[in-house]
């Protein structure tokens, strides 16, 4: 029996599709592979499959219907997604926004388990993956710790294993690795076959499984995570999950201490780097190396200066130690900031984006400490001339929207009392600042938003939801976009002065 295209197929998911045949050694050639899922589909070729594809994209669809199918579940309008689904019963597993996921995946995320259940009885797909992370709503339930939703999904025949998101890690990884590791979820997922991966046991702290898995297997020891993770090795995972005796029994089995995360850092890195002084101890008494970051971490004066006469420029922008305060922003206390800046760190240098947070450039240390919390670093960072305004180049975020992104409005509220750009005073409410800035430089009157862009092709986002992007590039079309009165009340005067 063939295969059932959606109704509106992605091409991209389907190239997606064909690579992970070819890398899976189900095809010798990518073309096998095209070929191969064409004829799962019922198709001669994969120019036929294509062409099917495009045209079915290029048709008119209900686009507006699948919208607004997506914002009612966003908005748990239970009776309004029957409605929808009453009169377009075949966009249920319909793909939607920038991450490609389902209503179900959308359900899911939200927790709104009336949805979900709705949704499964509608016949929604459990196992049909969304493009940003190629994760069932299974891998998200899981993630999310939401046991009642899980069991939903695992009863209408979800996969409590989950191979082949992008991740690697399976459902159970994303409850360990991802989520909290609740028990009671990682228990469900095990009396429904799921098994642990060494990145789940590590997590857990399940030693029995983790020595199992080594035994049967000795490259998992170094095995990597993927970029999102930092590529991490299991011994760098147990310093994040802070599990002393994974730790322990990693170490036992001869993990490497001076493995390589992609950020540089060994175990004894991230360790002193989060102030586990318990772990580092652990990892210096099994000869682990003292490094700059562990160094400067742990104030081993006598080790800074050595390793800095070996490398005096190590901590300049562009050089090997140059992102390193970005990573101590994160997690380390002030103190540790501090430390850097004085031995000639740089407080807006700005990080590579291979371990930024989703990949972007731009991200500086004050967005590091933003979007983590770390108040503290935030404080030396401020008093060191961090750059508040500085915005990354994916999101065109200041480290005060970072901040409020993630619900750190205390530190959001402190970075906001520095000298703001008039388009965060306009976002954020704050349109009594603006005479002040545009006292401090009148130009930014009429300065156009790419200007405080860290890149010319970095492009202008929507700042505000519902807003066009085209729409405004000046703080007063800004303004009247959005309909902040106050602040366009201003800015006009402003401008007759």
């Amino acid at each position: 029996m063939k295969n059932q295209l959606p109704p509106r197929p992605n091409l991209e998911h389907l190239k997606k599709q064909a690579k992970a045949l070819h890398r899976e050694g189900k095809a010798s050639t990518l073309t096998e592979a095209q070929r191969l899922l064409a004829d799962s589909y019922g198709f001669r070729n994969w120019p036929a499959l294509r062409r099917h594809v495009l045209a079915k994209q290029n048709s008119a669809e209900p686009e507006k219907v699948i919208r607004l199918l997506q914002e009612a579940v966003a908005q748990g309008k239970t009776v309004q997604v029957a409605e929808i689904l009453d009169a377009y019963p075949e966009i249920i597993d319909e793909r939607y926004g920038p991450a490609m996921r389902t209503p179900l995946h959308c359900a899911v995320i939200g927790n709104r388990k009336d949805l979900v259940r709705l949704l499964l009885e509608r016949d929604a797909d459990p196992n049909i993956r969304c493009e940003g992370d190629c994760a069932t709503p299974a891998h998200f339930a899981a993630e999310k710790a939401n046991l009642d939703i899980l069991r939903l999904l695992l009863d209408h025949g979800a996969d409590p294993i989950g191979a082949g998101d992008y991740h690697e890690l399976e459902v159970i990884g994303w409850a360990c690795c991802f989520g909290t590791g609740n028990r009671e979820v990682v228990d469900l997922l095990l009396q429904k076959g799921a098994a642990h991966n060494i990145f789940s046991a590590v997590s857990l702290g399940a030693l029995e499984q983790i020595h199992q898995i080594v035994a049967k297997d000795r490259t998992q020891l170094e095995r990597r995570m993927d970029l999102a993770n930092q590529r991490r090795r299991p011994l760098h995972l147990a310093v994040v999950k802070n599990r002393p005796d994974s730790l322990d029994a990693l170490l036992q089995l001869g993990a490497d201490c001076e493995s390589l995360d992609e950020a540089g850092l060994t175990a004894l890195d991230a360790a002193a780097l989060r102030d586990y002084g318990a772990m580092s101890e652990r990892l210096l008494s099994h000869g682990a190396k003292v490094r700059l970051p562990a160094a400067v971490a742990l104030e081993r004066k006598d080790d800074i200066t050595r390793l800095l006469r070996q490398d005096p420029d190590c901590l300049k922008p562009g050089n090997r130690w140059g992102t390193l305060i970005v990573r101590a922003a994160e997690k380390s206390h002030g103190r540790v900031v501090q430390l850097l800046l004085q031995i000639g760190a740089d407080p807006n240098v700005r990080d590579d984006p291979k371990t930024a947070v989703d990949s972007t450039s731009g991200y500086t240390p004050l967005h590091a400490a933003a979007f983590h919390g770390n108040s503290s670093a935030v404080e030396v960072l401020l008093s060191n001339g961090a750059n508040v305004q500085a915005r990354d180049e994916r999101y065109a975020g200041t480290p005060a929207g970072w901040a409020a992104f993630a619900g750190h409005d205390e530190i959001c509220n402190r970075i906001l009392q520095g000298a703001i750009d008039p388009f965060e005073a306009i976002e954020m409410g704050l349109a009594d600042r603006l005479p002040q800035i545009l006292t401090r430089d009148p130009q930014a009157l009429h300065r156009r938003f790419e200007h405080y862009l860290g890149h010319p092709s970095t492009p202008v986002p929507s700042l505000h939801p519902g807003v066009n992007r085209e729409g405004w590039r000046t703080p007063l079309q800004f303004a009247e976009a959005i309909g902040n009165e106050q602040a366009v009340r201003i800015l006009r005067s402003w401008g007759t002065n």
